[in-house]
């Protein structure tokens, strides 16, 4: 007889920083898990005011959240900003979490937000399939990095502290059970994510060799020009090369467009979407991306190409997946 599990939340710890630091929280390692939600409030205190909130706004305190097993290898690194905007190519619905933004006048004003990381594989014939079986590692940790100065948040020459900051992490866990024959269903997937910064200095090309042994589903990305300000003016066309094969090639334009179909919703300026495994409005199984896409042939080298036409920075996430040795659906 199969397996059966178990369901539950819990409370994995609370911690709050100064900025430019840094809280790491221990994870237990008795579950698997489906996901995280973190929820970040606080309060900051303007002394002098500033000009305007920037695009995302309070999403950049988080200037990086890290899962990190076995004490060095990182397995889902992601922004605050591309956790909640990029959750589109997670879960193709999207963050629900509600936002308050912080105020740019003199005073104490609150700030909230929360998002999810996913562990469970959406659109798989079974989700469980990519939870993050805890106990296979010697210990599992999530570190949250925080922006060094208010100047991630607003624009202009405005003075503030971070008065009050407190991080809430929460897990949406899963208990495996052992079955009749004594085995249990083990993790065949896991999740693994990843994120840089491109820099162009104007028109030009950039080539991004992926890594041969990820599952990659697709990418979120985020322009911003040399002014620090989300614009739809930087990016210009996006390859996906694998080979001599190209299994993609957009105009950045386009690509919001497309964005819209598969996901029915109108990314914010500077946002960009490509799930490699969508289809218009349907996505497919991640079993299509599991024996159609880049890892099948390890020896042939799969590209990112990115064209701008104007300078700026371009951050990439890259959503996908790790094949697990001795992982059985069952």
């Amino acid at each position: 007889m199969a397996a059966s599990r178990k369901f539950r939340r819990n409370l994995i710890g609370q911690g709050s920083t100064a900025l430019g630091g840094s809280v790491i929280f221990d994870v237990p390692r008795t579950v698997d898990y489906n996901a995280v939600s973190v929820l970040c409030a606080g309060v900051i205190t303007n002394t002098v005011a500033f000009t305007a909130i920037k695009n995302d706004g309070i999403l950049n305190l988080i200037k990086s959240l890290e899962v990190i097993v076995n004490g060095s290898d990182v397995v889902y690194s992601i922004t605050g900003a591309q956790a909640v905007r990029g959750a589109l190519v997670r879960t193709r619905h999207g963050s629900q979490a509600s936002i308050i933004q912080p105020l740019v006048a003199i005073g104490a004003s609150p700030f909230e937000f929360e998002f999810n990381i996913d562990f469970a594989a959406f659109g798989a014939m079974r989700p469980k399939d990519s939870n993050l079986r805890a106990f296979d590692y010697t210990n599992v940790q999530i570190r949250v990095n925080f922006a060094s100065a208010l100047t991630d948040i607003f624009t202009g020459a405005g003075a503030g502290v971070l008065t009050s900051n407190a991080l809430t992490l929460l897990s949406d866990e899963t208990q495996e059970l052992f079955g009749d024959d004594g085995n249990r269903s083990q993790p065949i997937l896991r999740r693994y994510h990843t994120n840089a910064d491109y820099n162009f200095a104007g028109a030009g090309v950039q080539r991004i060799r992926l890594d041969p042994n990820q599952l990659i589903r697709g990418f979120s990305f985020r322009a911003i020009d040399a002014a620090g300000a989300l614009v739809n003016t930087v990016m210009g066309n996006v390859k996906v090369i694998h080979g001599t094969d190209v299994l993609f090639d957009c105009s950045a334009g386009m690509m919001r467009e497309v964005a819209r179909i598969d996901f029915q919703s109108i990314p914010s300026a500077g946002w960009y979407y490509l799930d490699l495994i969508g289809n218009f409005g349907a996505p497919d199984h991640l079993a299509d991306m599991i024996s159609t896409y880049l890892h099948e042939n390890g020896n042939i080298d799969a590209y990112l190409e990115i064209t701008s036409v104007a300078a700026g920075t371009v951050n990439v996430q890259t959503h996908g997946f790790r094949k697990m040795n001795g992982g059985r659906g069952e």
